[in-house]
């Protein structure tokens, strides 16, 4: 179960922004090694551009501004036709300002999905959205399993819940609300809820099944 959350996600982000109507989607991640949820996250993304027969456009970066901007700089050919699925929010929210300094932004010119749903997130400017951890799951199956192992036993998920998605500024979503994509939205293998400030668009989301 160990990382299957943002391998699931990723899979199901690649459906959400073909729904869309983007055919070029890049994964954004760090560069390291060794990390297992960052593989199968990779795994995911690179099985779904494969067999949608999609450009795979993948970018695993150190820290600090620099390489974020040559990031920026590189992929700027492809504004107005790209979306990206970010390893968390902190690269989602880096990126987004490396793109700013060159006068781009989301969702104009990119889309683009952070995941852990920080509170920097809610706050950014435009607010980024985000895939939100269900830690009630999480928590559930931890007490379970330290319960279980006290008594001699195993207890454990056989299961990932559906990941959750709270759609703000970045990633399109609140722009393309109406009955049709709803109905998209609720073949998708994950929930989406508006995570919008704006009291208009949360009762546009409001019936909202998926």
């Amino acid at each position: 179960m160990f990382g299957g959350s943002l391998q699931t996600t990723a899979e199901a982000l690649c459906d959400y922004f073909q729904m869309m109507g983007h055919r070029r989607i890049a994964f954004l991640g760090p560069d390291l090694t060794g990390d297992v949820i960052l593989q199968q996250a990779l795994s995911a993304y690179s099985r779904h551009t494969s067999r949608q027969n999609l450009p795979a456009l993948c970018s695993l970066v150190r820290s600090g501004a620099q390489v974020m901007d040559q990031l920026a700089d590189r992929w700027k050919a492809f504004r107005g036709d790209l979306a990206v699925i970010s390893y968390d929010d902190e690269h989602a929210l880096r990126f987004m300002t490396a793109m700013h300094k060159i006068g781009l932004s989301a969702p104009a010119d990119f889309k683009i999905v952070g995941y852990n749903d920080t509170e920097a997130s809610e706050y950014s400017d435009p607010p980024l959205s985000s895939i939100r951890q269900n830690f009630d799951y999480i928590g559930h199956w931890l007490i379970k399993s330290a319960l279980a192992l006290a008594d001699g036993g195993i207890a454990q998920s056989t299961q990932m819940p559906r990941p959750k998605m709270v759609v703000r500024a970045t990633c399109g979503g609140l722009e393309r609300i109406d009955e049709a994509f709803f109905g998209k939205l609720s073949n998708l293998d994950m929930v989406v809820e508006s995570g919008s400030s704006d009291s208009a668009a949360k009762a546009r989301w409001t019936g909202n099944g998926a």
